[in-house]
């Protein structure tokens, strides 16, 4: 083999460790994505959670309050729902985007390792 030879597949071989890396990054920048947006349905969860009290103690204050705490309680269920809802869907696409991105990885590895280095 003739040096310039070697040096290609070098070349090759170093072309595919930077793109692992990438998607090595593009993973790592998924999973601290998620974890942000789990955060931030957790922090409105527990803002829902808040207001949904507040509003049972001005409710118990008003003196119209007559079944106004059943419906208040109805529409909290709702919301939580929706922000269950919405959090597995969110793990869900994230999951999916993962393991896609960890299949690429996989694939990239095999490739550089079918760079013969003789």
């Amino acid at each position: 083999m003739t040096k310039q030879h070697n040096n290609q597949k070098d070349q090759e071989r170093a072309k595919y460790t930077n793109l692992i890396l990438e998607k090595e990054r593009q993973i790592d920048q998924l999973d601290t994505e998620k974890r942000k947006m789990e955060v931030n349905i957790d922090q409105l969860d527990d803002d829902l959670h808040r207001g949904y009290k507040k509003l049972i103690l001005l409710n118990e204050e008003n003196l119209h309050y007559d079944g106004m705490q059943e419906e208040n309680d109805d529409q909290e269920r709702q919301f939580r729902f929706q922000l269950q809802d919405s959090r597995e869907q969110l793990t869900a696409v994230y999951q999916k985007a993962l393991r896609q991105a960890d299949e690429e990885r996989e694939s990239l590895y095999e490739k550089r390792r079918q760079v013969p280095w003789d």
